[in-house]
């Protein structure tokens, strides 16, 4: 069991939310297990249908839910009483994915690479808070991107997890990651509509 104290959008909070849960990580490499894991989040919310239907629709974008799941964790979380960040960044490129059909009429093509852009963009937000893990004297920091975070939590079991807002990020430094990140969960054409039309 680890302790997760989540502070307030203010570097230096009043105060702390702090929760217990556990962390369980299913293999990266099971896709099947992954799917199983992605489904069950969406299991009864408003957005279920709307996300299903475009993974349907779009198996690729389901397969790059997969690796983003595989990257960020499904149980890494910006506060106590928010949803798995996984899941903002689905439904947010969900809804995306929406408006840009209803208001600019994109074709299947676009719509993937809005999908992608906005799923990347969602993501990102995890490399704009530090985390950290404090274990007796010692304390040591996830890299975002770099492993899921609950692996590096069961790698480093036993230990309070701190979640804080950072520094800003820069323009450049965003773009950057989001180039890394779509290398990740996309396929190269994919890649290369995103970065021309949303770079």
């Amino acid at each position: 069991m680890l302790k997760v104290v989540h502070t307030q959008s203010s570097p230096v909070a009043e105060e702390a939310h702090e929760y217990l849960y556990s962390y369980h990580h299913e293999a990266a490499g099971d896709e099947r297990q992954q799917a199983i894991v992605l489904g069950a989040l969406f299991a009864g919310r408003e957005m279920e249908c709307s996300v299903r239907s475009h993974w349907m629709a779009y198996p690729s974008l389901k397969l790059a839910c997969q690796r983003l799941q595989a990257i960020i964790g499904h149980q890494w979380r910006l506060a106590d009483d928010a949803p798995p960040l996984i899941v903002e960044c689905i439904e947010d490129a969900t809804l995306e994915a929406i408006r840009a059909v209803q208001e600019d009429g994109l074709k299947a093509n676009h719509v993937v690479a809005v999908y992608l852009s906005a799923l990347a963009d969602c993501a990102i937000t995890a490399c704009s808070y530090v985390t950290t893990g404090a274990k007796g004297k010692s304390r040591v920091r996830w890299t975002p991107l770099t492993m899921p975070i609950d692996v590096w939590a069961l790698g480093n079991s036993d230990m309070e997890i701190r979640i804080e807002p950072g520094s800003k990020l820069s323009e450049a430094y965003r773009d950057g990651i989001k180039g890394q990140l779509l290398t990740q969960i996309a396929t190269p054409t994919e890649v290369g509509m995103v970065m021309r039309n949303y770079f």
